[in-house]
């Protein structure tokens, strides 16, 4: 009887040592949500396309105040899509990086509504192309 147990015992190790592996090789890579990441860089490019997206109505309403605060609210999501962009695609990743320097530098130096909302058009065309890019 103890051979049955043991051959038993063997069975379900192994059982559940392919239930393990099967679940590494799906790509549990310890995300909650089990998709490596990828619904937090669509959520990224999403909180950044609305920030942006705010930012362009406010400065195209002439109001510079409220353009900088959803360009402000957008600065985290912006360097979180561009982190994302790095490894597989450099060249948009430095585009987009430039274009949201470009913005700071718009609200720094006092530059006009047409001009910073210009700018936003810039980083939400950008946005767009990482959403592809990104596969969001």
């Amino acid at each position: 009887m103890t051979a049955r147990r043991l051959l038993a015992f063997a069975i379900g190790l192994a059982a559940l040592l392919a239930l393990s592996a099967a679940a590494f090789a799906c790509g549990d890579n310890g995300d909650s949500d089990g998709t490596n990441g990828a619904a937090d860089e669509s959520s990224d490019v999403d909180a950044a396309s609305g920030f942006i997206d705010e930012m362009t109505t406010a400065a195209e309403g002439g109001d510079l105040e409220a353009a900088e605060e959803a360009f402000e609210s957008a600065h985290d999501p912006l360097h979180e899509v561009i982190e994302a962009l790095e490894a597989g695609n450099g060249e948009l990743a430095a585009e987009l990086d430039q274009a949201v320097e470009h913005a700071e530098e718009a609200f720094a130096e006092g530059e006009e509504a047409e001009h910073v909302a210009e700018e936003a058009g810039e980083i939400a065309e950008l946005l767009e192309q990482a959403s592809t890019a990104l596969g969001s």
